[in-house]
């Protein structure tokens, strides 16, 4: 969150959401790297130590935004992945069952358990898909250049990081659209997998 009445008179705060993950966001080496002003915890970089490197409250809100998307999508496509190799596997396996295993309840409980669960990643991701546009389209107002052209955050374009963070941001929400159009992908060809299991089914 950040707040602030002016442009040099703000502050950022930092609600823990790493209170209940096993693998803390920092090493101890760098919490120690925190407290003699080493790293920042909300945006995880060394490079903003010194507070000459950051000019607005909006610089700093966009680099910690851009750190978080990089996650999300780097989650993301992780998921998406195995998503990817879960269905070539069984695919595969597929195509060499008898009528009596097609029919199986092992095959029913994949099919469902892979449907559910590719059906909550891809809402997710569309989610924070349509939240990052609306964020971009609306209130940054960005150019065809990728710069910024809300009056509320005109003054970016002048922040050399800022607009690094911002061009982060623009390629964190192309990633997430690749990933959304890669799952929905995954999801035709899971269908098109049914229908060939069905034809073989009636074949055999």
């Amino acid at each position: 969150m950040i707040t602030g009445k002016s442009e040099h008179y703000w502050t950022a705060v930092f609600l823990d959401e790493d209170f209940a993950d096993d693998v803390p966001k920092l090493s101890v080496e760098e919490e120690e790297d925190v407290m003699v002003g080493g790293i920042d915890p909300i945006i995880v970089d060394a490079e903003f130590k010194s507070a000459d490197t950051i000019v607005s409250p909006r610089a700093y809100a966009l680099a910690a935004l851009a750190a978080t998307l990089e996650g999300i999508a780097e989650h993301h496509t992780y998921i998406q992945e195995e998503f990817a190799a879960s269905l070539s596997r069984h695919s595969l396996d597929l195509r060499q069952e008898t009528p009596e295993k097609l029919a199986g309840q092992k095959l029913q409980g994949w099919r469902s358990k892979f449907q559910d669960y590719i059906g909550q990643v891809r809402y997710s991701t569309l989610q924070i898909l349509r939240k990052v546009n609306e964020f971009l389209d609306q209130d940054v107002c960005i150019s065809p250049e990728g710069l910024p052209c809300s009056p509320a955050w005109l003054s970016v374009a002048d922040e050399p990081n800022a607009k690094k963070s911002l061009w982060r941001v623009i390629a964190c929400r192309n990633k997430l659209r690749e990933i959304s159009h890669e799952l929905d992908y995954l999801v035709d060809e899971a269908k098109r997998e049914l229908i060939w299991r069905c034809r073989a089914r009636t074949l055999m």
